[in-house]
């Protein structure tokens, strides 16, 4: 074994450190976008929920129907509507996004 091994721990712990930071910058934006992507998908499924439940309480009643609901902080337009052909059309709208079904 050599006496004078000082100098190779500074070494390896500059380069774990750098190798620590890229993997940081790498993956901070990758958790970040899935982050974001989480929240909005959490938004849609909120909205398609609410929307099914205003759909089934309006068929229920025989009438078509608007309705502005609030669910954290987000306000979601859901309206029913029938089509000139007898057929019905489901939108639920939130922060300019709008999703429609019949």
């Amino acid at each position: 074994m050599l006496e004078d091994e000082k100098g190779i721990a500074f070494l390896e712990g500059i380069l774990a450190f750098t190798m620590i930071v890229l993997l940081a910058f790498t993956l901070i934006p990758v958790l970040y976008s899935m982050l974001a992507n989480i929240s909005e998908g959490k938004k849609e499924m909120t909205g398609l929920r609410l929307l099914y439940e205003h759909v089934e309480q309006q068929l229920v009643l025989g009438s078509e129907g608007n309705v502005t609901r609030s669910v954290r902080m987000v306000d979601y337009e859901l309206s029913l509507k029938r089509n000139g052909d007898g057929m019905w059309k489901a939108c639920m709208g939130y922060e300019g996004k709008q999703k429609c079904m019949e």
